[in-house]
């Protein structure tokens, strides 16, 4: 056959930048790879991926979150974030901290002789384990009427909660000069509870009467008073603080749960929505995720896996374990709202969209077929941030569940590592395990290892709707961290082998789990460690904030993928050939930098029957005796 006449070929060439970067640090707000690279411009529809936080709200979190024992006394040489900035000076006036200036080096020591607070000491002071999981998320709890919208706070203030914690410090040179103390060997004791510090003495001292004063007196009790009584509210400033949820922005559909103390479930929530479930998208809504946030309360027990469970069975859209008011067709994870519906052959909508009517416990929800439409390449993670010390015993998961894990030898079931002495069993991993094999919104039949009544999907989906599991240990003890290890490891693994291997479905190579080697120093490079890639942890409360932020971009990388369109390069009719350019969201390097995009370009032939055929023989030439001709198929099955 003749060769292609290539002067008839246009070729279209899309050209872009891909920054190559080193390590990665997570431990401050420095610059990262993702500042020289984005997503080309021509993949198409972005397909936001769902991300559900699993919000564990224990009565652990209303401990001090500078708490560990190399941080129990105030060291002024450590870092302690907070709602306050670290390197300003407070002064404290109408019920609040306000007008931060910088240190000169010290808040004693400003050129206009104010009297201030340090606001790194009253971070040290006043944050709650529950505090710094908010600043997080959102930039911290925002005082009743202070937010001006979604991505503004005026003033934030600390977990209003008859919950009592206890310092104990010298003032001298973090705060103002009335309070110091007297010998300079002293030190004051300092409450926190309800909102406020105080301090404790043995006697009832005069008021101070400098600008850093605010007491309210002496309330007496068991040989004890209590004076300046200081609210912790801190004027947000002209920069706004903002967390996790505003930075991710309308770059995901994120949705938060939060659970009861027996068991996943929060019941009708502030927005009417049963099973403490609210996953929409930021940009049409996120003022009603982050005041979710803005109103998390502690209520005690930790049902893990419960709570994974019932994460589970929302995306599959079926009743919650635990019946409750769950309405099965409300915000479907994988409904895209924003979408015109698609309409039918017979002029009729076929919509996926609910509208409320009503508010509160009394509202319903109608069907509106005519907004909608359901995308089931939308890829689903979860990320349960916890300190992993499960304490419920009264969960219930369908026995065929429990095990399941360790029945196929991937996770380590040793009871001195996971089950303890109230009873709580280890069942995360398990859970886990089921959600990220299992597809939960099958076309046909029911939903593996579920049998119940109610165990029926609202609708089936084309492909695969499994769950990809990232787990956050924040202020945890051994036996957590090794119990939400596994689970990232068996509910994040990604499978390279084919369905008749042995290893289907079964992290049995460490590549599947373990590509990321964390350095001591925070820094993340291509390697092994032993320690799941889908893991994080930050036992200082000061990484909280750049660690969550991490995992979060992690998902995000692991939900990009695409294609550009194919470029015909011919003439409009005969003989010709095709171009199609196609990316990985990110590649890693043997010596452990990373790219953001790669691109590959492939060219097929195409015959004067409009076949594709590869050039089998690799002569450069369209010849059709020997090019095979290329099938193409969609695999439903791939995950």
């Amino acid at each position: 056959m003749k060769k292609i006449s290539w002067h008839r070929v246009v070729l279209f060439v899309a050209v872009f930048l891909i920054g190559i970067g080193g390590t990665i640090d997570v431990r401050g707000a420095g610059e990262s790879l993702s500042d020289y690279s984005s997503m080309p411009p021509f993949l198409g529809v972005d397909v936001k991926p769902n991300i559900l936080l699993i919000f564990d709200r224990s009565s652990s979190m209303l401990d001090p979150a500078y708490n560990q024992p190399d941080d129990v006394n105030y060291n002024s040489a450590k870092k302690h974030s907070g709602y306050f900035e670290r390197d300003k000076c407070y002064i404290y006036s109408g019920g609040l901290f306000a007008d931060p200036r910088p240190k000169n080096p010290k808040c004693t020591n400003l050129p206009d002789g104010s009297l201030r607070w340090d606001g790194d000491f009253l971070n040290w002071l006043t944050m709650r384990r529950l505090d710094m999981a908010k600043w997080a998320l959102t930039g911290g709890e925002c005082a009743p009427n202070k937010r001006r919208d979604k991505d503004t706070c005026l003033v934030f203030q600390g977990y209003v909660v008859d919950n009592i914690f206890k310092r104990r410090h010298n003032l001298n040179g973090v705060a103002p000069l009335q309070y110091k103390s007297n010998p300079l060997s002293n030190s004051h004791d300092l409450v926190v509870n309800n909102g406020t510090f105080y301090f404790i003495t043995n006697t009832n001292p005069s008021p101070g009467t400098g600008s850093g004063s605010k007491s309210r007196g002496s309330r007496g009790g068991r040989g004890t008073s209590r004076t300046h009584i200081f609210n912790i509210r801190v004027d947000a400033g002209a920069n706004p603080q903002t967390g996790v949820i505003q930075r991710v922005g309308d770059r995901a559909r994120i949705g938060l749960m939060v659970t009861n103390n027996t068991d996943g479930l929060i019941g009708d929530d502030a927005q009417g929505k049963g099973g403490g479930v609210y996953l929409d998208d930021y940009s049409r809504n996120g003022s009603t995720l982050v005041t979710s946030v803005d109103n998390m309360k502690m209520v005690g027990g930790t049902p893990l896996y419960q709570a994974m469970y019932d994460a589970a069975r929302y995306f599959a859209q079926i009743k919650p374990s635990k019946a409750g008011n769950f309405d099965e067709g409300y915000y479907d994870p994988y409904c895209f709202y924003g979408l015109e519906a698609q309409k039918m052959p017979d002029g009729s909508y076929n919509g996926c969209a609910v509208d409320k009517l009503g508010s509160g416990r009394n509202a319903r929800y109608v069907d509106n077929n005519k907004m909608g439409q359901y995308v089931s390449c939308c890829k689903s993670f979860v990320l349960m941030i916890t300190d992993g010390d499960q304490t419920t015993t009264s969960e219930i998961i369908p026995s065929i569940m429990t095990d399941l894990a360790h029945d196929v030898d991937i996770a380590d079931h040793a009871s001195d590592k996971h089950d303890d002495n109230s009873g709580a069993k280890h069942y995360l991993d398990d859970v886990a395990y089921w959600a990220h094999i299992t597809d939960l919104r099958p076309e046909t039949g029911g939903i593996t290892y579920l049998t119940g009544p109610n165990d029926v999907t609202r609708r089936g989906l084309p492909g695969m709707q499994n769950l990809t599991i990232f787990t956050f240990h924040a202020f945890g003890d051994l036996k957590g961290k090794n119990l939400l290890q596994d689970a990232a490891k068996v509910g994040g693994f990604k499978d390279s082998d084919s369905k008749e291997s042995p290893g289907y479905n079964r992290p049995d190579k460490q590549s599947e789990w373990d590509r990321i080697k964390v350095n001591p120093d925070g820094t993340r490079v291509s390697g092994e460690d032993n320690i799941p890639d889908n893991y994080f942890e930050a036992d200082d409360a000061n990484e909280i904030q750049n660690t969550m932020q991490l995992a979060i971009e992690s998902i995000l990388a692991d939900s990009a993928a695409g294609t550009a369109v194919s470029v015909l390069a011919s003439s409009s009719s005969g003989e010709g050939a095709v171009y199609q350019s196609y990316f990985f969201s990110k590649k890693n390097t043997l010596s452990g930098e990373k790219a953001h995009w790669i691109g590959y370009l492939q060219g097929l032939f195409l015959d004067g029957h409009g076949e594709f055929r590869e050039d089998t023989d690799g002569d450069a030439a369209l010849n059709l005796a020997k090019d095979h001709i290329i099938e193409t198929f969609f695999d439903k099955d791939i995950q």
